[in-house]
C-alpha cells in the first residue's frame, strides 16, 4: 500500500493504513481484556482455532511443488508425535526444527519452481501476464520475448529471478523483450513492467519496451534489473526506482554479437546510463 511514486505519496497512504490498524488493534486488546476474564474457555468462541487457521493461510501459497507438500506434512507428524509428551508450544518448535534441518542438509533438491526456456526462439504473451511468482526462476537462452496485445507485460514478485540472452543472429538479433506499440485496447491504455523487492532480471539484449513503464521497487530486500548490450540497452516511456532498487546496466559485447541490431529499424534509441 505504502508503494508510492515519491515520498510524500509513500508517507501518507502508510498513515492512512498504519494508523486506523494501530486504533483497532489497541481497542480490540482493550475490549478482549476487559470481556476475556468472565470467558475463561477461548473455546466457547472458537479463538482456538485462529492462530492455528492465520498460519495456515500465510502456509499455504508458498506449498507450491511436492517437496514444499512434503516438508510440511513432515513437520505436522513431528508436531502430533510431541503433544502428548511435551508442553504446549514446545511441538510447533519442533516441527518448525525439522524445516531448518532440511534446509541445512546439502545436495538437496531444489524445491523452487524452474522453467528453463531450452529451445531457443520467440516466445509470445499475448493478452497476458508473464508473471513469475515468488520464489521461481526462469532461465532462457538465445530468446526473445514479445508482449502482444492489452494486458501484456512482465510481472515480477519478490525472491523471483529471471535469467535469459538475447539471439545472436536472426531478425530480432540482441532484442531480448519487445512491446507490441498498439495499447487501443489497454484498461489504461499502458503497461508497466514490474520488478517487485528480491526479484532480479538478468539480461543481455535490449528491453525495447517504448509505450510501457518499468517499475522497479525494493524494499528490505534489493530489487535487481541487470543487464547488458552491445547498443541499446533499454528502450521504455517511463522508468521508476524506488527505495531498494539497483540498476546494474553495461554497454558490453560480451557473446561477440556486433553492435547492429539485424533487421529491426528503430526510430529512436536511448541508454540509460549512471
Amino acid at each position: 500500500v505504502a508503494a508510492q511514486y515519491d515520498q510524500r505519496g509513500a508517507r501518507f497512504a502508510i498513515s492512512l493504513t498504519g494508523l486506523p490498524v494501530n486504533l483497532v488493534w489497541t481497542f480490540s486488546t482493550l475490549i478482549g481484556a476487559m470481556l476475556g476474564n468472565p470467558q475463561t474457555d477461548p473455546r466457547v468462541f472458537g479463538l482456538d482455532a485462529a492462530v492455528p487457521a492465520a498460519f495456515l493461510a500465510l502456509v499455504w501459497p508458498r506449498l507450491r511443488t511436492r517437496g514444499m507438500w512434503g516438508l510440511a506434512a513432515l513437520s505436522a507428524v513431528v508436531a502430533l508425535l510431541f503433544v502428548p509428551v511435551l508442553p504446549a508450544g514446545i511441538p510447533v518448535l519442533c516441527a518448525g526444527l525439522v524445516a531448518v534441518i532440511a534446509a541445512l542438509i546439502p545436495g538437496r533438491p531444489d524445491t523452487e519452481p524452474t522453467l528453463n526456456a531450452a529451445v531457443p526462439g520467440s516466445y509470445i504473451m499475448k493478452n497476458g501476464q508473464f508473471a513469475v511468482n515468488s520464489g521461481a526462476k526462469v532461465y532462457g537462452e538465445e530468446v526473445t520475448i514479445f508482449f502482444v496485445g492489452a494486458n501484456s507485460y512482465l510481472h515480477m514478485l519478490s525472491d523471483a529471478e529471471v535469467t535469459i540472452t538475447s539471439p545472436k543472429k536472426g531478425k530480432y538479433k540482441n532484442i531480448q523483450m519487445m512491446s507490441d506499440g498498439e495499447l487501443t485496447d489497454s484498461k489504461f491504455n499502458e503497461e508497466w513492467t514490474t520488478i517487485l523487492s528480491g526479484a532480479k532480471l538478468n539480461y543481455d539484449g535490449v528491453l525495447y519496451l517504448p509505450e510501457q513503464q518499468i517499475w522497479v521497487s525494493g524494499t528490505a530486500h534489493e530489487a535487481v534489473i541487470k543487464g547488458s548490450s552491445p547498443t541499446m540497452i533499454i528502450v521504455a516511456d517511463k522508468i521508476w526506482a524506488q527505495g531498494n532498487a539497483v540498476f546494474d546496466l553495461k554497454r558490453e559485447d560480451k557473446r561477440g554479437i556486433g553492435d547492429d541490431m539485424g533487421y529491426v529499424a528503430f526510430r529512436y534509441g536511448a541508454r540509460l546510463m549512471r
